[in-house]
């Protein structure tokens, strides 16, 4: 079939911390059972950011490990999109202090806010803005500093959630033969409170009494999010499987967002797909939102 966006990746990189901590590490200063983290999540080590690393910081170096993976240069780029929860400020946008470190022309630059599903907003909403023929290589960014909201008194998020960024060139033109098939994007909003920060915006500013009460830290409740992946996540892959006519088989590589690997697992077994088809780096970047996608793309390619 002819793809509905015919565009490519052209080039991946990555951004990490240089600081890894295994599970000993945490799970000794949380008083929990060696082996605890590792049998509930599948993650065996993570990195978190240091002095001088933030959201901004992963992000340039993933950018630029993409752009000479390309073979391309800061000026060839039309247009950037950094997929954030954990902004570097509140303003300006990561993505225009992304542009002014990388040197690039008087192009777009915005940020996108779409947590986990981040990466994946970033590509189809650049490869919109593409068909306008305005724009011939996107760079798309997804890059977390997820410690930055994290209660390190919290188990399930203190032994989950990390830092990193990956980063994707994307290039169109006739000399690439690749394209977007097929796409699905979607939202609930009445689920807004499985998965929250109350406090830091406009609605709830920052103050004395809001650090005090640890709304700046990030909340889970996670039977609703688990409950919502397992449902959210089979249907969406059978839909493009059925809008595009392809099937398991088919397939070389499924790239999902790597949130947990019961969770993973429990999503290859309804759909009926050998864990081997899934590229899964779980094991040594944990949980980083918006930044899982490109990672693990990054890492499989």
């Amino acid at each position: 079939m002819e793809p509905i966006w015919p565009l490519t990746i052209r080039g991946l990189g990555a951004g990490v911390p240089r600081r890894v901590v295994d599970n000993h590490e945490i799970e000794d200063s949380l008083g929990i059972p060696r082996g605890w983290i590792e049998a509930r999540t599948g993650i065996k080590r993570r990195h978190f950011a240091g002095d001088g690393e933030n959201t901004l910081t992963f992000a340039v170096e993933a950018s630029r490990a993409a752009l000479d993976a390309a073979g391309l240069g800061a000026s060839d780029i039309d247009l950037i999109i950094l997929a954030t929860c954990t902004p570097a400020l509140p303003i300006p946008t990561t993505a225009c202090l992304l542009h002014r470190e990388l040197g690039c022309r008087d192009v777009p630059a915005f940020d996108l806010g779409a947590a986990c599903s981040g990466f994946v907003f970033g590509l189809v909403t650049a490869a919109g803005l593409m068909t306008s023929g305005r724009y011939r290589h996107a760079l798309v960014v997804g890059s977390e500093t997820l410690t930055s909201v994290t209660d390190p008194a919290d188990p399930a998020l203190a032994s989950l959630l990390a830092d990193g960024a990956g980063a994707a060139v994307v290039s169109a033109g006739s000399e690439n033969r690749g394209g977007i098939l097929d796409y699905s994007l979607g939202s609930d909003g009445s689920l807004s409170d499985l998965l929250i920060v109350r406090a830091g915006g406009a609605a709830r500013p920052p103050s004395a009494e809001t650090v005090k009460r640890g709304e700046h830290y990030l909340r889970m409740k996670g039977t609703g999010v688990s409950r919502f992946a397992l449902t959210a996540l089979p249907d969406m892959i059978a839909g493009v499987f059925e809008r595009t006519g392809l099937c398991p088989e088919d397939l070389a590589l499924i790239v999902p967002h790597q949130m947990n690997m019961r969770l993973i697992d429990s999503v290859s077994e309804r759909l009926g797909i050998p864990r081997d088809k899934f590229a899964l780096n779980l094991d040594e970047y944990g949980n980083t939102s918006a930044a899982s996608i490109p990672l693990a793309l990054n890492e499989a390619w």
